[in-house]
């Protein structure tokens, strides 16, 4: 089995990565529940370990309670330097909010953003990324196909005979489980059958955003396994968990684990040149990594087969990332990070093909190829690199941890 990857991309797949963690339907279709904590680092994790822009409905960003005026700001900073991507089908903000006010008028006591003066503050995060398709009526395509098909026992069939005469009934009301609820309890099946229209509201609307970008979601977010299997395409490429092993063991734990806020003048500086040179190269192995340990076992398709995949994959890269984490040399954090990944690939012997086209010896100021037998290895990317991207040396102080 080769890497998991978007259309043979290799490693560093670039492929856009959906935010659902914002969406607080989601969340409360399961019982989840976004913290300032769970959000940053699973933010953070995504910036160091892939090159993909994130993204997500300017909605999501604005009706989530779990996200404050810091997580807002920061958002705005990933946004001025293209790192995220907030969507609207709507042409301007002062659209949006009026779309809003006209689906949610019969149900405004949730939405008091729409209908008050807070939402000065969440104009920090606007929309930059445009989307034709009208998301409420693609959503609604998809939940009468599912209505309308498989057998009507049990608390799925009694869900979708829910959905089915909400959505014939619906007029101009939004989409979310407000409108199903008092159908459901007319109905009966108690918290499964809404459990049900819930969770599948909550597929439906992510699946739709998926399909738009031809993006992926990060695995591996605590709480919200009952999505992964059925959503994600390219685990283990985008685990939060992996990942977070890898860069501890690669030496970025610090940044990784402590308030943004507190490097901000280095998180500023990576994200003006995330994705380019050393920051390349460190994600090239990370993903090579990654796809090498996978190999080792079945495709992970299922929630269950995925966390069976991450207990294993687990272990093993802490060993590896404990054997590397010694070697801390006086170049800077992640020209160094970048150093460290390759010795963990290193450690790892699988056939190039495996890998994809990554760097190679003939390239110039990026990371160099060295084969030894049928191990890939990626070799050094000190010196022309970090003579070139100025955040290679974080500024004094917490700047560098």
């Amino acid at each position: 089995m080769g890497l998991p990857s978007a259309a043979g991309a290799g490693p560093v797949s670039g492929r856009p990565l959906y935010l659902h963690l914002l969406d607080r339907e989601l969340g409360g279709s399961v019982g989840f529940r976004l913290t300032p904590r769970v959000f940053e680092h699973v933010v953070k994790c995504l910036l160091l370990g892939t090159t993909s822009p994130l993204c997500c409905g300017i909605s999501l960003v604005w009706e989530n309670g779990g996200l404050g005026e810091r997580e807002h700001r920061l958002l705005s900073a990933l946004a001025e330097h293209d790192s995220f991507q907030p969507i609207s089908y709507q042409g301007t903000l002062d659209e949006f909010v009026s779309s809003r006010q006209r689906l949610y008028r019969h149900d405004a006591h949730r939405y008091p953003l729409y209908f008050g003066r807070e939402s000065a503050r969440l104009e920090l995060v606007r929309p930059t990324l445009h989307k034709d398709a009208d998301t409420t009526e693609a959503l609604q395509g998809s939940l009468l196909a599912w209505a309308g098909t498989g057998d009507g026992g049990g608390s799925r069939g009694l869900a979708r005979r829910v959905v089915l005469r909400a959505l014939l009934k619906r007029r101009e009301r939004a989409i979310t489980f407000s409108l199903f609820q008092a159908t459901a309890r007319r109905v009966g099946g108690g918290a499964e059958v809404e459990g049900e229209v819930k969770r599948r509201i909550s597929t439906a609307y992510t699946r739709h955003y998926l399909d738009f970008l031809g993006g992926d979601l990060p695995t591996g977010v605590p709480g919200l396994s009952r999505f992964d299997g059925d959503l994600s395409a390219d685990f283990p490429l985008f685990d939060v968990p992996l990942l977070t092993t890898l860069l501890r063991g690669v030496g970025l734990g610090a940044v990784l684990d402590s308030p943004w806020h507190e490097h901000e003048e280095w998180w500023l500086r990576f994200l003006a040149e995330r994705g380019t040179g050393a920051h390349w190269a460190l994600v090239w192995n990370l993903g090579a990594v990654l796809g090498a340990v996978a190999a080792l076992r079945p495709p992970a398709r299922g929630s269950g087969e995925q966390f069976t995949a991450r207990a294993v994959m687990r272990a093993a890269l802490g060993g590896l990332c404990a054997a590397e984490s010694a070697r801390a040399g006086a170049n800077s954090l992640v020209t160094a990070a970048a150093d460290r990944s390759m010795g963990v690939l290193g450690r790892v012997v699988v056939g190039p093909a495996d890998l994809g086209a990554g760097p190679t010896a003939s390239s110039t100021n990026t990371a160099t190829g060295a084969g030894s037998g049928s191990v890939t290895q990626v070799g050094s990317v000190h010196g022309g690199l970090h003579q070139h991207h100025h955040w290679h040396t974080p500024a004094p102080g917490p700047a560098r941890p």
